[in-house]
């Protein structure tokens, strides 16, 4: 009887110790291995990324370029490119080679190759250069994607060459589309991708690639929010690149060794809203309202009618509204410019206008433009600026760009 007692003592001795250690389990939950296991997903998939960067990395240089000096040359700046033909055609960013009288490329394979500088297309921040085919022979060229496929939330490979340093590569996401970015020929560049795979100096003009190895965009600046002196900065930096359909509109005119600049209209408009459209009783809901003209600007030259004004708040009624360039409707400012971008300088566009009460249409042929200058400080829009202190904007139908001083931190110019 006592042996009995004594197991049955045991038996719910254990059986309290198992009850306890599952209630600990409950409270305090898994083990730490059993925590990394389960409760932390996969980031991205290694094998893939490892298979794409074995693919593509040897398509993707580093850039030197060189500034003669005598009878040598000092390094100026360092940024990426990448093979896209087995012709020897390497894109790579403008400001990367910008100013360069020698350039200078680093393959994976340690081998060096000087390249010469073709077509470049300074307002889109693109340049094509050249090497020998036979130098490339052996190297399989990256292929060129669609970049108005990619979606926020999308994979995101970057490879380049972060201060100096060929052969990296970087993963995240695509966080955002049709961002637009500021630049030095007050033209701002609209459809470029956001990402917050880590770029830093030196990878401007690398690849962005999809994941399936394909190239989406050209990493080109980042953001970065300053807290000012003694703090930290606020935040992850954010990166952009190009959208690479850009780069292959642009492709024949660089590979023609041509530099091509964005097109040029020659208008300062607003996008139209309810308010707008009840205040100046227009016929439509949707479109740019025009303005002002650039004298002898291609709007100028095709007929255009502005409306005048003296401020955002005080826009006059008589102007032409844009509804739509080569067929297809525009609501935004960056859709119209988006739209214009699809055409080549010296192309007739035919744009559907209302004027009045009338619709019609206007074709304009799109010219280059004005290299080196921004032409709505320059040359005089129509009506003429009054007394009021009234003046060109900046960037021509952007009153508020969103963005940043272009470009940030690109390219990354070694120490001397």
């Amino acid at each position: 009887m006592y042996g009995i007692t004594k197991f049955s003592a045991l038996a719910v001795t254990a059986a309290s110790a198992v009850v306890i250690l599952v209630l600990a389990q409950a409270w305090l939950g898994p083990a730490e291995d059993e925590v990394a296991a389960a409760s932390f997903p996969t980031l991205f998939d290694e094998g893939l990324v490892q298979d794409i960067y074995g693919r593509v990395s040897p398509a993707v240089v580093v850039v030197k370029a060189d500034l003669r000096f005598g009878e040598s040359y000092g390094r100026i700046a360092i940024g990426s490119g990448f093979l896209i033909d087995g012709e020897g055609h390497i894109a790579t960013n403008y400001h990367v080679v910008r100013g360069a009288d020698r350039v200078m490329l680093d393959f994976q394979d340690s081998t060096t190759a000087e390249a010469a500088i073709l077509g470049t297309s300074p307002g889109n921040d693109l340049a094509l250069l050249k090497v020998d085919a036979a130098s490339v022979a052996h190297i399989e060229p990256v292929e060129l994607g669609d970049s108005s496929a990619a979606n926020p939330g999308q994979m995101a490979i970057g490879i380049g060459s972060p201060f100096g340093l060929g052969g990296s590569v970087t993963v995240g996401i695509i966080g955002g589309i049709d961002r637009v970015l500021g630049s030095d020929i007050a033209r701002p560049m609209h459809g470029n991708l956001q990402t917050d795979a880590l770029t830093n100096p030196g990878d401007s003009g690398g690849p962005l690639l999809n994941r399936a190895g394909q190239v989406v965009g050209i990493n080109t600046s980042v953001r970065i929010e300053d807290l000012g002196a003694g703090n930290q900065r606020a935040s992850r930096p954010m990166g952009f690149a190009l959208p690479v359909n850009t780069l292959v509109r642009l492709l024949p005119r660089l590979k023609d060794s041509q530099s091509t600049e964005p097109t040029y209209l020659g208008i300062v408009g607003t996008p139209v809203s309810d308010l707008l459209a009840r205040r100046l009783n227009l016929p439509t809901r949707t479109g740019i309202y025009v303005s002002r003209v650039v004298l002898d600007s291609p709007a100028h030259l095709a007929g255009l009618i502005p409306s005048g004004t003296v401020g955002q708040a005080q826009l006059a009624a008589g102007g032409d509204t844009i509804i739509a360039v080569d067929g297809i409707p525009v609501d935004s400012l960056s859709g119209f410019f988006a739209e214009l971008d699809r055409h080549l300088p010296g192309t007739d566009v035919p744009l559907t206008v209302y004027r009045g009460s009338g619709k019609g249409k206007i074709v304009v042929t799109l010219g280059d433009w004005p290299a080196g200058e921004n032409p709505f400080a320059k040359y005089p829009t129509f009506p003429l600026p009054g007394s009021a202190g009234t003046h060109a904007t900046r960037y021509p139908m952007i009153p508020n760009v969103p963005g940043f001083a272009f470009p940030d931190l690109f390219p990354y110019s070694p120490p001397n």
